[in-house]
């Protein structure tokens, strides 16, 4: 469920907040990409399914150190995008903590000539999942995943890409309510 789960009614007739969507992982299992690859951090353990964030050169991608490294999932198709959540690497590494972030989504395969969904300037905390929401659905077929400006190696442990068009996008939401 991407949203609040307990809305308001406000005196004004207004709900508190925009009432929530069902959302489904479309990542699990498409086809990925990177910009290079060490350690056994394959491109594809990014989405994989497994929410696990230390390595073990099994578990998570690993770039070289690359200037703006990157990862990239296509969705075979068209889909609405709300929003990606990344879980990034638990490690002793500092060299392998995500930050200055690029979050892209269109129809080219190129990184560059898609839409900006989120940028994030600043550091993932090791071993923690963040979501970054797009300020509008923006219809696409890839994601893409970057570290802008640097010089570093990106390591992702999970990479998930929600929309509410997915298979499972008749399921419907209770929206619990409180009145004022």
């Amino acid at each position: 469920m991407l949203g609040q789960e307990t809305l308001t009614c406000l005196a004004s007739g207004r709900w508190s907040a925009s009432p929530p969507s069902c959302v489904t992982n479309i990542a699990i299992g498409k086809p990925t990409n990177q910009s290079s690859t060490v350690k056994g951090g394959d491109s594809r353990n990014a989405n994989d399914g497994l929410l696990i964030t230390q390595h073990d050169s099994k578990h998570c991608t690993e770039t070289r150190v690359d200037q703006s490294p990157w990862w990239q999932i296509d969705l075979l198709q068209l889909y609405e995008i709300r929003s990606i959540r990344l879980l990034g690497r638990a490690c002793c590494n500092p060299q392998l903590t995500l930050h200055d972030i690029e979050i892209r989504v269109g129809n080219f395969s190129t990184l560059q000539g898609n839409r900006l969904c989120a940028w994030y300037p600043n550091n993932l905390d090791e071993g923690s999942a963040r979501d970054f929401q797009c300020a509008h659905p923006i219809v696409g077929r890839f994601v893409s995943i970057q570290m802008v400006g640097i010089e570093a190696a990106l390591s992702l442990c999970e990479v998930m890409v929600f929309s509410t068009k997915g298979k499972y996008s008749q399921v419907l939401c209770p929206i619990i309510s409180s009145w004022v």
